[in-house]
């Protein structure tokens, strides 16, 4: 993963690419940093909009050289951003009644001291989110809360920008203010401009088209002022330009007039800080993973967490506020041609020669301008997360990103923030009961156990395995998806009928506590039904927490595989149709069978070895070279695969009149696994060198056992053929 990338040499293009890419950037940094101050420096903080901006450009250029230097995406433009100031507007309006009450000298270092305090904790939270490497928390918050959110800001910063062209709040009290002629004129402007804004970033693809296109348009409206008979004092007076009063310092965090500073006050702002450091977060999240596509590079979105606490604590420190990754001007900076940190630089320069030269340029900004660029990003915002996201999201998804907005808009962001958590557990729990938990329903005459067993055996389990059903169970099982699991249990016993039923846990994760419930009522409808009720790979969590809650007796039947229950219930099969077996088949019947001649069994019979096991003992090893091919006259064994630090895996049983290892002997491979005896075991063994002198000398019973082999494994495909098609369904 890519956490910071190398300074390396460049050449004097490179140089001059990057610093030209700058200094594009740096232009729409400026004026999106005064936009920004307009949109939070306003109602009763209005007198100190100077201080505000310089507040604006101080915090780009200290976030803006930390992200620059330290971001994991060398072309990165850090600053104030809409998302952030979104919020800090809205904490702005928060604390104006308190404001109203002080002296107007009073005012501006009452904000900053607050602003101070959340911009360290914003901060500090995601230094710490990224030190916990917690970043990819943020990919399990559900996509429909994460553009409410989203789409939310936007609407802030559309709000936002009304008031800096007009300089009038958005409400429903101030919509006969907004309807004056003078207003309705400042909001058709600005209206105008976004549109044109627009069509010249889709004509002109150039990144120095939006540029030029405000350069333009502040140009022309001071070219329209003397047509006007408005001079440029007049023009800042009626609110047509900015209007910047240096009202001293800015540096004033916890100077603010104590009586002030109430429990009362110091609370009010709670809720919006949490959603500071939720919106800012996501918004880190969300502009590193928009780079990632971008560049097509993965970064690591916990080291860029951690850069940007570090640049808002530093920032709080020093005046500023807290600022963040931008996806917009960092994705124009890399069109633009910058290929190295040396744009991102160039940028920060351009942003404190502002601070150097003086505010007087920064007065002669037109409002429209400012307010065009903020109604352009929410407007944005809106459209990318709340309408063109949601045209192919489900009508409840949709409506989530509905609420939060209003409930934003209307309520602010806390409100907004406990609707998103309860209606992103809300979508989890609907999306996961969506999903059944039941991976694979089949019986044994469908998938039986890897035990091989004689022919009349496997008879009868193809007949009567039907009355044991097996339900492989998978993922999380809470009270939504265990009620379903309770609906499907009801089902199997009102349409199969079963005998038996066999549940396997291995793949289950874990069960809440409610899940127990459920799995008391299927112990209950099993008990009814007369089944009998097997379960298999049960975790011990999962297996205390059953026996706790009533699911499962003291005297389940449980098995460590699912494979050792199958085997179980087999047997309790067959020993149910013991009648219909007939008796017992002894080793020549069974050979004279495959053979279908008794005198060719009894041809092979003479040139067979025997062998007798005890139990425990091995028949061959994994690795040892195949010389024979056995039938297995009476016993079991156990076929078992070697595993580097671990217990052998026994993948297949073989039973009484079968056959093993005819495979490695006609291909003339090494043992692939160890066979060992798992109870008193006789087998019969035909070497390779009687298999050839069978070949040479009586060739008619060679071509008997091949015949033989050949609708063995013939079987063996069908009996694979359906168990696939049993996983299938």
């Amino acid at each position: 993963m890519t956490t910071k990338a190398a300074w390396r040499p460049v050449s004097g293009l490179a140089i001059i690419k990057d610093m030209a890419a700058g200094g594009v950037v740096g232009l729409i940094g400026i004026a999106s940093s005064c936009s920004f101050a307009a949109m939070i420096f306003a109602g009763p903080f209005a007198p100190d909009l100077g201080r505000g901006i310089v507040v604006m450009l101080v915090t780009a250029v200290i976030v803006g050289v930390l992200i620059s230097l330290r971001s994991g995406f060398p072309y990165a433009i850090g600053g104030p951003d809409n998302n952030a100031t979104a919020i800090y507007a809205l904490m702005a309006g928060t604390l104006a009644p308190t404001a109203l009450t002080l002296a107007p000298a009073d005012r501006f270092p009452f904000l900053m001291t607050v602003f101070a305090a959340a911009s360290f904790i914003v901060g500090l939270a995601l230094l710490v989110i990224g030190w916990r490497r917690l970043a990819r928390i943020a990919r399990f918050v559900p996509f429909p809360v994460v553009g409410g959110f989203m789409a939310a800001t936007g609407w802030l910063v559309v709000v936002g920008a009304v008031r800096v062209a007009t300089e009038v709040p958005l409400s429903w009290g101030t919509l006969p203010d907004l309807a004056r002629a003078d207003t309705l004129a400042k909001l058709g402007a600005t209206g105008a401009l976004v549109i044109a804004l627009g069509v010249v970033s889709r004509v002109f693809r150039s990144p120095l088209a939006s540029p030029i296109f405000l350069v333009i348009a502040v140009l022309g409206i001071h070219a329209a002022l003397p047509f006007a008979d408005m001079s440029i004092a007049e023009a800042q007076a009626r609110g047509l330009l900015l209007q910047v009063i240096d009202g001293g310092a800015w540096w004033t965090p916890f100077q603010s007039h104590p009586a002030a500073l109430t429990p009362e006050v110091l609370l009010a702002p709670v809720g919006d800080m949490v959603a500071l450091i939720v919106v800012m977060a996501l918004a880190v999240l969300m502009n590193g993973t928009g780079l990632e596509l971008e560049s097509r590079t993965e970064a690591n979105l916990d080291h860029e967490l951690r850069v940007h606490g570090m640049a808002g604590m530093v920032s709080a420190m020093l005046g500023g506020l807290a600022g963040n990754l931008s996806l917009s001007r960092s994705t124009l900076n890399r069109r633009a041609g910058a290929t190295s940190r040396l744009s991102g630089l160039t940028m920060v320069l351009m942003m404190g020669g502002v601070l150097v030269v003086g505010m007087d340029v920064v007065g002669l900004l037109p409002r429209v301008v400012l307010a065009a660029l903020l109604a352009r990003a929410g407007l944005y915002l809106l459209w990318t997360w709340g309408i063109a996201a949601g045209r192919h999201l489900p009508t409840t998804d949709r409506l989530t990103i509905l609420s939060i907005v209003l409930l934003a808009a209307t309520f602010g962001f806390l409100p907004a923030l406990a609707f998103g958590v309860v209606a992103g557990c809300i979508i989890f729990v609907l999306d996961v009961s969506r999903v059944s938990i039941i991976r694979h329903n089949f019986g044994v005459n469908e998938f039986p156990s890897t035990l091989m067993r004689a022919d009349g055996e496997m008879a009868i389990l193809d007949r009567h395995g039907g009355k044991v059903q097996v339900v492989v169970l998978s993922s999380f099982i809470f009270f939504g998806s265990a009620h379903r699991l309770y609906e499907r249990v009801q089902n199997i016993l009102l349409g199969k009928h079963p005998r038996i039923m066999v549940f396997d846990f291995s793949a289950v994760t874990g069960v809440d506590s409610s899940a127990g419930a459920a799995f008391f009522k299927i112990r209950h409808a099993l008990h009814e039904a007369g089944a009998l009720q097997l379960v298999a790979g049960l975790p011990p969590d999962v297996l205390n927490r059953l026996h706790r809650t009533g699911g499962l007796p003291d005297d389940a039947i449980h098995f460590a595989t699912l494979d050792e229950a199958l085997e179980y219930a087999e047997n309790l099969v067959l020993s149910e149709n013991a009648s219909t077996a007939g008796p017992p088949e002894h080793m020549m019947d069974w050979l004279a069978r495959a053979l279908r001649s008794t005198a060719k069994a009894d041809r092979l019979r003479g040139v067979l070895s025997r062998i007798e096991l005890a139990p425990g003992a091995y028949l061959c090893q994994a690795g040892d070279p195949t010389d024979a091919m056995h039938f297995v006259e009476c016993g079991r064994i156990s076929v078992l695969v070697n595993r580097p630090g671990a217990e052998p895996l026994r993948v297949r049983g073989i039973g009484r009149h079968a056959v093993v290892g005819e495979m490695g002997l006609f291909l003339d491979q090494p043992r692939s696994a160890s066979l060992r005896a798992d109870e008193p075991t006789v087998v019969w063994a035909l070497s390779t060198e009687q298999w050839r002198r069978l070949e040479a000398k009586d060739m008619e019973v060679a071509m008997a056992l091949l015949a033989y082999l050949v609708r063995l494994q013939s079987e063996r495909l069908g009996f694979a053929t359906r168990q696939i098609s049993a996983l299938q369904r």
